[in-house]
């Protein structure tokens, strides 16, 4: 009897757990209580928490386009069953979808940005005193700690545990989309209640509660993407009629004959033998 065929998805490094959450969970938890630290140690507003979250989006964005590229270059997010692309044709094809769907981000993003300004110019003017878009590097230093947090995401699950490989175009195209739609809804909310109850928005009570909100929302969608991973990892597994294990995942490269993947003939095509041809019999 012949020894299983090795999972390659096995052979990823391992990264370290704590508890039933990831590094990258525990660096989302770590960056955003860090948030709330500077929060209270430079009195920050809210309209200048709404911002640091709004940079949030654009470091999501940027990270999204980098996975799209990167996986374009090692792993295969256009592999499909009619046709093969090429590693520059795939990054030039990554690079056109980037621009056109970047486009309708950044619109989103302007939007909302456009939003923000209005409501502080709207409760200074009030003289509320919870508007403040003064002191932008300090907005900008904040939000870089989680720039950080995203960044070891990408270092640890894209890469160290190989999800490029199973990376697909559809998923890389939608997820600057839905990680941000939390951030948003968390942006547009905020901005009601600072131009509603200004004397509540300027508490710390409401700057935790919209904090928690987001990482308990960010820890759901990392959860969910994780799951997602892992049913593609089994997915892409099947037994043979001798109980082996076959990966039919693109971890490794197919054998492709004559530009035919034989493992995915149509009910009733013929296999191509060794030259390429299929047999007439």
């Amino acid at each position: 009897m012949s020894a299983p065929h090795a999972d390659p998805g096995n052979s990823a490094l391992r990264i370290p757990l704590v508890g039933h959450l990831g590094l990258s969970a525990i660096s989302l938890i770590v960056a955003n209580a860090t948030v709330l630290f500077l929060l209270l140690r430079f009195d920050l507003s809210p309209i200048q928490v709404v911002l640091i979250y709004w940079c949030e989006c654009i470091w999501i964005g940027f990270m999204s386009a980098a996975k799209l590229t990167l996986a374009s270059v090692i792993g295969d997010p256009y592999e499909n069953r009619w046709a093969t692309f090429s590693k520059g044709g795939a990054v030039l094809i990554s690079i056109a979808i980037i621009f056109f769907c970047s486009s309708a981000f950044f619109a989103v993003l302007g939007a909302m940005l456009a939003a923000v300004v209005w409501v502080d110019h709207s409760v200074g003017a009030a003289g509320s005193g919870v508007g403040s878009l003064e002191d932008v590097s300090l907005v900008l230093g904040t939000s870089t700690v989680l720039l950080a947090s995203h960044g070891i995401s990408f270092v640890a699950n894209f890469l160290l545990l190989g999800e490029f490989r199973r990376a697909r175009l559809g998923d890389l195209i939608m997820l600057p989309f839905k990680r941000s739609l939390a951030l948003l809804a968390a942006i547009l909310l905020s901005l009601i209640v600072v131009a509603l109850f200004p004397w509540f928005a300027s508490t710390t009570l409401f700057a935790s509660i919209v904090i928690a909100l987001k990482v308990l929302w960010d820890l759901r969608l990392h959860h969910r993407e994780r799951q997602v991973v892992e049913h593609r990892q089994h997915a892409g597994r099947q037994h043979d009629a001798g109980g082996r294990i076959v990966d039919q995942t693109p971890d490794e490269p197919l054998a492709r004959i004559g530009g035919v993947h034989p493992e995915r003939l149509e009910p009733g095509d013929q296999e191509p033998d060794a030259h390429g041809r299929e047999d007439s019999r």
